[in-house]
């Protein structure tokens, strides 16, 4: 049956039927239908939603009845919504980390590399004085330039 159908069955509006349908008291599949997805309700989901079981509820001081189902579905939507949240923090967390780790890479990388040059200078050098010194005396004496 339709929405609108089952929301007569059940003596509420098709607004309080969404309503149902979203925190679970009422089951629900979407089809598609001849105006786009509706939603499509079993004759036993009517029935589940009629005989659904309410549990009184303290809420910040006042009490209210709310079915058990929906306590649940909503402290499991609070559990994901959290657990979401928390997976965010740590994401933007190991990102920063492997920013640092990058940056201290290439950091690394471009130390290496003045270290290398500085060594060859150096080695060049210590070649040149070691190829000034194979001369004999007279040529280093008398070497022009």
């Amino acid at each position: 049956m339709d929405l609108k159908e089952a929301a007569r069955k059940l003596g509420i509006s098709e607004t309080t039927a969404r309503r149902w349908i979203k925190t679970g008291r009422l089951e629900a599949r979407v089809v598609d239908g001849p105006y786009g997805p509706q939603y499509e309700i079993d004759e036993e989901a009517v029935e589940a939603a009629k005989n659904f079981d309410k549990m009184p509820v303290v809420i910040s001081g006042s009490t209210g009845t709310l079915p058990q189902e929906v306590l649940v579905k909503t402290i499991q939507v609070a559990a994901r919504e959290a657990v979401s949240r928390e997976l965010l923090e740590l994401k933007n967390e190991v990102e920063g980390i492997r920013m640092q780790l990058v940056n201290r890479v290439e950091r690394l990388a471009a130390w290496q590399e003045e270290r290398d040059r500085k060594l060859l200078e150096a080695i060049r050098e210590i070649q040149k004085r070691q190829e000034e010194m194979s001369q004999p005396f007279w040529k280093r004496w008398f070497k022009k330039g």
